[in-house]
Order: C-alpha cells, then sequence, then structure tokens
C-alpha cells in the first residue's frame, strides 16, 4: 500500500524551516524521518509610493496637505505593516493593510518646491524601500495687508517728534508672523517688524507746513509677498 503523508514539522525560526514526515499504511504508522536541511525563505520586496492631495499651497497653511503613502507587496496576499516617514517632516505614518496618510503641519516649509521621499522601514516579512522622490509640492508665499496708524492728525512744524506712526503687518493666515522691515514714505523711517508690528517716532522739521499722506510698505521676504498701507491717514502740519 502507497504510504500516506501524516504530518509536517516545521522548526526554527519564522523565516527558516526543517521539515520531517511519517507514512501511515495498513500496518499503522510509521517513524518519522529525519529533519530535512532548512529551508529558509526570503523576505518580500516592497514598493513605497507618495501621494500628494495638492500639488500646491501657501505658506502658513501647509495643513491643508494629506500626504498619502502605499507599499505594495512583491507578490498579492499578506501585506506589509510597519512605518513610513517622509523627509523633511515630522510624519511617521503606521502602514495598516499597506497604506497609511499624514497631514502636514502649518509652516512646515519655507517657501520654494519640496520633494517628499517616503521611507518604508520593512518588517519581520518584508524588505523596506524608498519612494522614487518624484512628487513636488510648491509652497507659495503669502499674501500680507500693511496698516498704518498716526498718534495724532495733527503736529506743529519743529514739533512732529510728538507724532508716532505705527504699522501693522497681518499674514494671510494666523499662525505665522511676517518678519523684515516697513518704510515710511516721505521720512526716514524703516521699522524692524517685531510679531508682525513696530513704529517709528518722526523727527523735528521733517515736513513743511501742510497736509502728509503717509504710506507704509512692507518689501516682504522669503516668505511674506509685500504690501502697502491704503495712503488713508492724513497727518496735517501746522505753523
Amino acid at each position: 500500500m502507497v504510504p500516506l503523508l501524516s504530518h509536517v514539522q516545521l522548526a526554527g525560526p519564522e523565516t527558516s524551516y526543517s521539515f520531517a514526515v511519517a507514512a501511515i499504511n495498513a500496518s499503522g504508522t510509521g517513524a518519522a524521518s529525519e529533519n530535512s536541511n532548512v529551508v529558509s525563505f526570503a523576505k518580500a520586496t516592497t514598493k513605497t509610493a507618495l501621494k500628494l492631495s495638492a500639488n500646491g499651497v501657501t505658506f502658513g497653511h501647509e495643513q491643508v496637505e494629506i500626504i498619502s503613502v502605499t507599499v505594495s507587496p512583491q507578490y498579492p496576499g499578506m501585506m506589509p505593516t510597519g512605518s513610513v516617514t517622509i523627509s523633511g517632516t515630522d510624519c511617521h505614518v503606521t502602514v495598516v493593510a499597506g497604506k497609511g496618510s499624514c497631514t502636514l503641519s502649518g509652516a512646515k516649509f519655507a517657501s520654494g518646491f519640496f520633494h517628499p521621499v517616503g521611507s518604508y522601514a520593512g518588517s519581520t516579512n518584508f524588505t523596506s524601500s524608498v519612494s522614487g522622490g518624484m512628487s513636488t509640492l510648491s509652497i507659495a508665499r503669502a499674501a500680507t495687508t500693511t496698516a498704518l496708524k498716526l498718534s495724532a492728525v495733527k503736529a506743529t512744524y519743529g514739533q512732529e517728534q510728538v507724532e508716532h506712526i505705527s504699522v501693522s503687518v497681518s499674514s494671510q493666515y494666523s499662525g505665522v508672523t511676517a518678519t523684515e522691515t516697513v518704510t515710511i514714505s516721505g521720512t526716514p523711517c524703516r521699522i524692524n517688524l517685531s510679531a508682525g508690528k513696530g513704529s517709528c517716532t518722526l523727527s523735528s522739521k521733517t515736513f513743511r507746513t501742510d497736509f502728509f499722506h503717509p504710506i507704509a510698505t512692507y518689501g516682504g521676504n522669503a516668505n511674506f509677498k509685500g504690501s502697502k498701507s491704503g495712503g488713508f491717514s492724513t497727518l496735517t502740519v501746522v505753523k
């Protein structure tokens, strides 16, 4: 009678096995064979891919961007698990069924172009892999609004130093503040902003007697666009 396979015994770590067999026939069950040579199973390779929810965002508003990651196995069936990190970000994405995502934080990057790369760390059964870095996220400069305020609407010629001109530069989005300088037309004022605000005291005899319409100009910087105040303030200089 032809022997039948009775059982397979596995021994060793998860990626290496040895086999033993026993046969059953009409006379009963025979003794198990010696263990076979160790048979090793290589980890399955993976491919990691990134997808951006948008190709462009504005500085200070990067939280609208969601980066999705996919880790594909070499063969269908069991899906990779573990984590994916994304270069230049705080993202540590936990992969579930080969997928995961991360939302960026606001003001994470300077304006310009960012090429995120996803790195899958691998696991017991799957090799590590890195995305191709072909995705490009463009970060545009944020718009600003510049405002000017006079401490008084009238000053006497030769006593203009009593006048304080205050400026504020507001960003398109809250949570980020403009830096650099603001100039005031017709004056030597160059105001260094702190938390988006600053001021300047006029010097005496800055103007002749007349009406003066100061305009504040913010020149912008790498992350913020420039802007000007509306010019609606009027300072009257009298004798």
